[in-house]
């Protein structure tokens, strides 16, 4: 009977044991499968946030080709329609046969310059942006007032001569008793690009023939400073930009309208500008 019970308890410590080492047995199957399971899973997130990106990528990129195929249509056709009409003028002018009056012959005069300076526009944005991407430092080195900036700037955007709008400029008495260490020619380039805008996108209303002092758009330049920046303010009535574009407009290549005359890549220029500069637009 002592053997017996001996026997029987040996038998119960070792089915005890076989039972002990089917469960340590299951515990580690179970934690080798949870930790297999999270791995795959990492590695699947990992591999749908790759291709999430790729996806990305490889829309931009032809986001990017589509605009830069778009861009050069587009140059094609703002260089094209000045030649054009250089070339038939100076055919004209160069024709013995045809006679001009002398108001001919200004009209004729002033649509050559005008169209000389829309290549050479044209060009010098170009050779902007060439310069944009060459990453090239922009030396502040000019003392000037904030004024003479903004004064530049309207010369050169030729918005004084826009006869569908009314131009206003304002400065802060701040602003006028100042000076500012900056690159004049950049930064009145870059403030001229969006006068330029202005003048653009202000124009539909005219088109309808609505030039009245009532009915004119209006552009406003406002000059202001704080102790840290000197702002430029730029509002006015023409068609606006959609809150969700706000960013995307100054992206190269980008126009909202593809109607409208342009190369896409003047508030791209304007804002790379500034930046170099130490500002922002």
């Amino acid at each position: 009977e002592g053997k017996e019970r001996q026997i029987a308890e040996q038998r119960a410590e070792l089915n005890q044991q076989r039972l002990l080492t089917a469960v340590v047995f299951m515990v580690a199957f179970v934690i080798f499968f949870v930790i297999y399971t999270m791995q795959r899973r990492k590695a699947y997130k990992k591999l749908d946030a790759t291709n999430r990106q790729l996806l990305i990528a490889n829309e931009r990129a032809e986001e990017s080709s589509r605009m830069k195929t778009k861009f050069i249509q587009q140059i094609s056709h703002e260089v094209r329609t000045p030649l054009n009409v250089l070339s038939g003028f100076s055919q004209v002018l160069a024709n013995p046969a045809i006679e001009i009056s002398g108001d001919q012959l200004q009209d004729i005069s002033q649509k050559i310059v005008d169209n000389s300076e829309r290549i050479t526009h044209l060009i010098d944005k170009m050779l902007d942006l060439s310069q944009i991407n060459s990453h090239a430092v922009i030396e502040c080195l000019d003392t000037v007032r904030p004024s003479e900036v903004a004064e530049q700037a309207v010369s050169e955007s030729g918005i004084l001569q826009a006869a569908h709008l009314q131009f206003l400029l304002q400065q802060s008495p701040e602003a006028e008793q100042l000076t500012i260490v900056t690159n004049r020619k950049s930064a009145s380039k870059a403030l001229s690009l969006l006068l330029g805008n202005a003048i653009k996108f202000t124009h539909p209303l005219a088109l309808k023939g609505k030039t009245t002092a009532d009915h004119m758009q209006h552009v406003l330049l406002a000059v202001s400073a704080d102790d840290h920046y000197v702002s430029y303010t730029l509002e006015d009535t023409g068609i606006g930009v959609p809150p969700e574009q706000a960013e995307n407009i100054f992206s190269e290549f980008v126009q909202l309208d593809e109607y409208s005359d342009g190369t896409g890549i003047g508030l791209s220029i304007a804002r790379s500008l500034a930046r170099q500069m130490g500002g922002d637009i």
